[in-house]
């Protein structure tokens, strides 16, 4: 008997509008929201609600034996609020069945774990906030941006109440060692660690994969033999819910195949569904991990080059984290607010210049031309930004 911990990650970013040189310091508004609208709404009609609908389906037709993980940015959360109330109580719904796990994270899908430990820990209580907030929810499992880690996280993330992280099983990560178990933190021993398969996760996801390309699944037979013929405790598969039915369409098969693999699955009497909490109580740790060089679910580096490698991105991160102390002593919330919101990785995955087999994937979903564009309305940004809590000061 094998056990899947599945998890799904929901983000959705605010993305920056072409701010001219000449806008700044004139207190303009940084934002496209009517994009942020459009796109929502689009993602909502290809992915989300088919999604929601089809975890509500597996859970009554399972009987209750679909388990996963899921989380949702504070971001996601705010527009879906401001824009689509009842996918709140949607999700509330699906949290209510108790199948569905939510998971903590930062609220703006920064990398501030790796920047500033004071703002990171800013960022996670105000996720469990807007958990608190829309669903009376408080996650016990963190899953940190693109699955960033380094050994030095664990010990805020033990002190903001948590008893396990999601992180990648890369080989960095695991030196040799088996995906399929439980370990533990070096620096936090009570912090379990649960590691991504990512051989399993990719199956069912399509990074840098053009929209109009199609799919060939693997056959659900073969696929579930080999899983039920793992050794270990569990295997760790997540992605993207964007990948079912945004990235990947609906006429790539994609929701299908995923429902077939999970009814199917159980039927064989050989897999199990668990929540990353159940995952985290039922098995005992098999080691301990230790990363010092961070580590990402990027499918080639798998470390943050894809958002730090080059000038430009560099130069941003330099920017963004030169701002923390005189955005937070201005007293401005709505200032503080917005430069929190230039934090999300998107901005800088933007400028990302790597090129791989499939050409520069970051480029499939950005809202401007270059990575030259996304790096000088990002800066355009944030200088005014700087301006207006200089002049508020």
């Amino acid at each position: 008997m094998i056990n899947i911990c599945l998890y799904f990650q929901a983000h959705q970013p605010f993305r920056i509008r072409e701010l001219s040189f000449f806008e700044i310091g004139d207190k303009p508004e940084i934002f496209d929201f009517s994009l942020d609208k459009k796109i929502l709404a689009r993602v909502l009609k290809n992915s989300y609600m088919p999604a929601f609908d089809m975890f509500s389906r597996l859970i009554g037709k399972s009987r209750g034996k679909f388990n996963f993980g899921i989380s949702f940015t504070g971001l996601l959360l705010e527009q879906l609020a401001q824009y689509q109330p009842g996918v709140i109580k949607t999700i509330a719904d699906l949290i209510a069945t108790g199948s569905a796990e939510v998971l903590g994270e930062t609220y703006y899908h920064s990398f501030a774990s790796l920047y500033s430990s004071r703002e990171f820990e800013d960022q996670v209580r105000l996720h469990k906030q807007a958990l608190e907030k829309y669903f009376g929810y408080e996650p016990q499992v963190f899953r940190n941006t693109e699955l960033a880690y380094r050994s030095d996280i664990p010990k805020t993330i033990d002190k903001l109440g948590f008893n396990a992280i999601l992180i990648e099983g890369s080989d960095r990560t695991l030196k040799g060692k088996s995906g399929n178990y439980l370990y533990s933190s070096a620096a936090s021993g009570g912090l379990k660690i649960l590691t991504r398969n990512q051989e399993y996760s990719n199956i069912f996801t399509s990074p840098g994969v053009s929209a109009k390309r199609t799919r060939k699944f693997p056959g659900l037979k073969d696929l579930i033999k080999r899983i039920s013929e793992e050794s270990g405790d569990l295997i760790i598969i997540g992605f993207d819910i964007e990948c079912l039915g945004e990235h990947l369409k609906a006429s790539s098969g994609i929701f299908g195949y995923f429902e077939e693999f999970i009814m199917n699955a159980l039927k064989s009497k050989q897999i199990e569904f668990v929540t990353p909490s159940e995952a985290r109580s039922a098995f005992k740790p098999k080691g301990v991990i230790e990363v010092y060089s961070p580590v990402t679910w990027h499918i080639k580096s798998n470390d943050i080059s894809a958002w730090n490698g080059n000038a430009m991105q560099i130069e941003a991160m330099k920017y963004i984290y030169g701002l923390e102390e005189k955005l937070k002593s201005a007293g401005q919330p709505q200032l503080l607010d917005s430069w929190r919101k230039l934090q999300s990785s998107d901005h800088m995955l933007y400028m990302d210049t790597m090129e791989t087999e499939e050409g520069r994937p970051a480029q499939l979903y950005s809202p401007f031309k270059s990575p030259h564009q996304a790096y000088i309305y990002l800066m355009n940004a944030l200088a005014s930004i700087e301006l207006a809590a200089g002049a508020d000061a």
